[in-house]
């Protein structure tokens, strides 16, 4: 192969390179899948992960108040909420197809406030 030749598929390759990096999809919002009690734990996983330390905590308290939103007090919750305890799995339908700030955003919404960790 000449010279040339190589040159020429070489600089081919680095233009099919620069093409699909310009035109590479915007990153995959991760969204709650609460179609199954094994995919919302899958899409919980996998969105819990992705998030920063301090989104994490955010994520955790935002449970408690979506979880007792509907509510009047603390009377009206069913002792079958409050036996297991209060976790992901217990707001699995009320935040499905939901993203990170979308879900925060829900918590903030509901009557019953609770402080977490202040936003960065």
């Amino acid at each position: 192969m000449t010279t040339r030749k190589f040159r020429s598929i070489l600089l081919s390759f680095a233009v099919v390179a620069l093409v699909a990096c310009v035109h590479a999809p915007p990153p995959t919002v991760l969204r709650i899948d609460g179609s199954s009690p094994e995919a919302f734990q899958a899409s919980w996983d996998r969105m819990y992960q992705s998030l920063r330390p301090s989104e994490r905590s955010r994520l955790d308290v935002a449970i408690l108040p979506i979880a007792l939103g509907k509510y009047h007090s603390f009377l009206d919750v069913p002792p079958s909420l409050l036996h297991p305890g209060i976790g992901p799995q217990t707001i699995r339908a009320e935040i499905n197809g939901l993203s990170y700030p979308e879900i925060i955003t829900l918590a903030q919404k509901q009557p019953i406030k609770v402080s977490g960790p202040s936003h960065p």
